[in-house]
C-alpha cells in the first residue's frame, strides 16, 4: 500500500472508538472530579496553610493541604472501589482496602 493510500485509511478511521472501559473511566473520573469540588473549596490553600507541617515520603515539605488531600482520596478510592492498595509521596507505606482475594 503506497502512501497516499497508507494516509487515507489513517484518517477516514475514527479518532476516538471508546470502549466500555474507557467509557467507565471516564465517568468515574467526571464523578471524582465532581466529588472533590465541594473538598477543593474547604481546604484551598490560603496565606495560614503555608507553613510546613511535616516531610513527606519524598523528602519534601507537607502542608496541611498535602495531608488533606491525601486522606480524601484514599477514601474517596476505598469508596468506589472494592479493593486496591494506594501509594503516594505524602506516606511512607501504601495503604491496601478492602479483600486483596478480590483482586485489584
Amino acid at each position: 500500500m503506497n502512501l497516499e493510500a497508507r494516509l487515507s485509511v489513517m484518517t477516514s478511521a475514527p479518532l476516538y472508538d471508546p470502549s466500555t472501559d474507557s467509557q467507565e473511566m471516564f465517568a468515574l473520573l467526571r464523578q471524582l472530579k465532581v466529588d472533590s469540588l465541594p473538598f477543593l473549596d474547604q481546604v484551598r490553600p490560603g496565606p495560614d496553610h503555608s507553613q510546613a507541617v511535616g516531610v513527606n515520603a519524598k523528602g519534601d515539605d507537607q502542608k496541611p493541604f498535602d495531608i488533606a488531600a491525601d486522606e480524601w482520596i484514599r477514601q474517596w478510592l476505598s469508596e468506589h472501589f472494592e479493593s486496591g492498595v494506594v501509594e503516594s509521596e505524602e506516606r511512607t507505606s501504601a495503604d491496601e482496602f478492602g479483600s486483596v482475594e478480590q483482586g485489584y
